[in-house]
């Protein structure tokens, strides 16, 4: 078996070298088979397009076909074919000569590859509008990869060949990695490449680091795409570029991939100041990459000191007000990282960049991050250093921000894959979006809430629970970033103002009018990565493409429901009035009309302007009634609360004076919690003749 493996793998390169193709390795079938193995090499059909890389044949588990998966732009008429056989391979009346051309398979299909008496059945598939990648991996293919997913793999290739046929990388690569956290653990792998020299790949613009993610778990393969693509439409300029592309690996078709800009400090990505680049610069002698995650400690019980972790870095950026790129992460990911911190209330924040961080930097940025929850934690917004908390965040980033998480009714929604940064005195922003292979409707979530119901709300009111970060069985909830958010008007009143004006044309444009381009460039190739991976327990293509089709219908769905949805639920009236507890009055023969005050959220509200206020039941002994009636921006809302009207004789000063307080001081110490000051006073008088 070796010896046949030295044998293709030496015909390889000579066809790479005859040919001018991408050539790698065969996939080889057991060493009984008369005809261990079948590749082809094609070239482009357009005029002037480059050779294409070579394909190696796939058996699947499911029929025992072999299927060729050709990239788009494939010439069938212009293949070459080599293969190991142990005698002469016929396709029906014609002999396949190994190393020369045939057009044998220009018509594509399903073709019986005949050696002696043994027969092959080969189905060529075609992807018709995807950019492709092919990669060549040294000896060992992928396997040190898989074994170790931080393992970087030196000495890779790449050819990328654009959707019209045309080369835009053709170089090695830097490394190629693993990457994912539970996405990891699916048989089709995510992965991070890094190119030799900053390149533009299929219209996207130059850097080095790139993401190649599987999307395993969406049937659609389009979930990324539809909301990179909308968090740039509705003005956040970082979100991550990405194409649809079908990847080869050592000749072996991998599916369709989405590659995507990564989430970093970047002049095409986050473009903020490198504090981690600079830090490094006045640091010359401090090898970084040798410095590995120390972990963010173990469990803890509180917000204590050694939830922070930091890095001795000697020399520090004069200005480090700036520069960082900050993850919400789950309690149970947080130990693996290397610099972070959690907060007061235990949300975990991860350190992206700089990620080796000095204490300084920790200490500054866990400190604003500190104060602006607290901010967001009172009643008023305001924390103890009297500050707002839009004097700390760009509202309405994080308007926009929370609109996606909330209309893509995604499952990570301010637990993980929440990014955030802040350049040099500046505020933080909220963004890139990323990671959402399960939201729009493909996930039922694990808290009760219903995420595949387009009626529901989910990130507006959602609790994270940190049992595994505190170190006990007593589960900790705690409010997620945007229900914090989203008990103050001003917040509210910019999700509805960024939701009417911005999200909901963005949003109607992409599933009218670009959706159904996305769904046209990768419907071909999502037969063959169905087959590949076994979506659908089937190969039978016409089946395939029926289940594709009713999912990506089901995303549209959703989408449209959604988005009507949301605009009518996400407004600030929709929060409803709130009225402060009124005092018993006493009674007078005369209607009593005691003055209200009424809330939307924790703004105060104007009698005339937001509302209007009517009375019942107001003159005699007995329970009254308040009607609150919104008018103006707050017409349609409604609320009542009531007051008691009592008789009462007594010498006290009953609104108030000595009396009453000392009922209420002898009332608070037996537990009372809330008594108005009428019914304190006839307690503290009425209590001790009781018996």
């Amino acid at each position: 078996m070796k010896k046949v493996l030295k044998s293709a793998a030496a015909l390889l390169l000579v066809l790479t070298l005859a040919f001018s193709a991408f050539a790698v390795s065969g996939v080889f079938a057991e060493e009984a088979e008369p005809l261990s193995s079948f590749a082809v090499s094609a070239k482009g059909s357009g005029e002037n397009s480059s050779a294409l890389g070579t394909v190696s044949w796939w058996k699947s588990d499911v029929d025992g076909k072999y299927y060729m998966f050709m990239p788009s732009k494939s010439d069938l008429s212009s293949i070459t074919v080599w293969f190991t056989a142990s005698d002469d391979v016929m396709c029906g009346d014609v002999k396949l000569e190994n190393g020369a051309a045939t057009t044998a398979f220009a018509k594509g299909g399903e073709f019986v590859l005949s050696v002696g008496d043994k027969d092959y059945t080969v189905v060529f598939l075609t992807s018709s509008k995807l950019p492709t990648m092919f990669i060549n991996t040294p000896e060992g293919g992928l396997d040190r990869i898989h074994a170790d997913k931080e393992y970087k793999e030196k000495g890779c290739t790449m050819l990328a060949i654009n959707s019209k046929g045309k080369v835009d990388y053709d170089a090695k690569l830097a490394s190629m990695k693993g990457r994912g956290n539970s996405t990891w653990g699916y048989p089709k792998k995510p992965y991070n490449i890094k190119l030799d020299k900053k390149s533009k790949l299929f219209g996207m613009e130059k850097a080095k680091g790139w993401c190649l993610i599987a999307n395993y778990e969406d049937l659609s393969l389009l979930r990324d795409q539809i909301v990179y693509n909308l968090g740039a439409d509705i003005g956040m300029t970082e979100s991550p570029d990405c194409r649809s592309i079908d990847l080869y690996v050592n000749g072996e078709y991998k599916g369709v991939y989405l590659i995507t800009e990564k989430v970093e400090i970047n002049k095409n990505r986050v473009d903020i100041t490198d504090l981690e680049g600079d830090t490094e610069d006045l640091n010359p002698d401090l090898d970084f990459s040798t410095l590995a995650p120390q972990g963010i400690g173990g469990k803890f019980c509180s917000y204590i000191e050694n939830s922070q972790r930091w890095y001795d870095i000697p020399n520090e950026p004069e200005n480090i007000t700036g520069g960082y790129l900050l993850e919400l992460e789950v309690a149970d990911r947080y130990p693996n990282e290397a610099s972070g911190f959690v907060t007061k209330n235990t949300q975990t924040v991860v350190m992206k960049s700089p990620e080796f961080a000095s204490e300084a930097q920790i200490k500054y940025i866990s400190g604003y991050w500190q104060e602006m929850e607290d901010a967001l934690y009172s009643e008023t917004g305001y924390n103890d250093l009297d500050k707002h908390y839009t004097d700390y965040i760009d509202i309405v980033s994080w308007a926009k921000q929370y609109l996606i998480q909330e209309w893509t009714s995604n499952w990570d929604a301010g637990l993980t894959s929440n990014y955030f940064y802040k350049d040099v005195d500046g505020k933080l922003f909220a963004g890139p979006v990323w990671d959402f292979d399960t939201a729009l409707g493909n996930y039922e979530g694990r808290d009760g809430t219903n995420l595949k119901d387009p009626t529901n709300l989910h990130a507006k009111s959602r609790n994270l629970r940190y049992n595994s970060l505190m170190g006990s069985d007593n589960v900790k909830a705690t409010p997620n970033i945007y229900a914090l958010c989203y008990r103050h008007a001003d917040f509210a009143q910019t999700v509805e103002e960024q939701m009417k004006n911005i999200f909901v044309p963005a949003a109607k444009k992409m599933a009218e009018k670009k959706y159904q381009a996305y769904i046209d460039e990768v419907k071909d190739a999502a037969v063959m990565n169905a087959i590949r991976w076994d979506y659908y327990d089937t190969t039978d293509a016409a089946i395939i493409a029926q289940n594709y089709n009713a999912e990506v219908n089901y995303i549209y769905d959703f989408m449209k429901v959604r988005t009507e949805f949301l605009s009518g639920a996400l407004t600030l009236k929709n929060e409803g009035f709130t009225i402060a507890h009124i005092p018993s009055q006493k009674r007078t023969g005369s209607e009593i009309t005691p003055e209200v005050t009424v809330k939307c959220l924790d703004r105060v509200l104007t009698e005339g302007v937001d509302y209007t206020v009517a009375y019942s039941d107001n003159v005699k002994k007995g329970t009254a009634t308040v009607t609150v009636t919104g008018i103006g921006d707050y017409e349609g809302v409604t609320a009542t609360t009531t007051f008691k009207i009592i008789n009462i004789s007594d010498p006290l000063d009953w609104t108030g004076g000595s009396g009453e307080e000392r009922a209420k001081e002898n009332l608070n110490k037996m537990g009372a919690d809330f008594v108005d000051g009428v019914e304190l006073i006839l307690y503290y008088i009425v209590k001790p003749f009781q018996k």
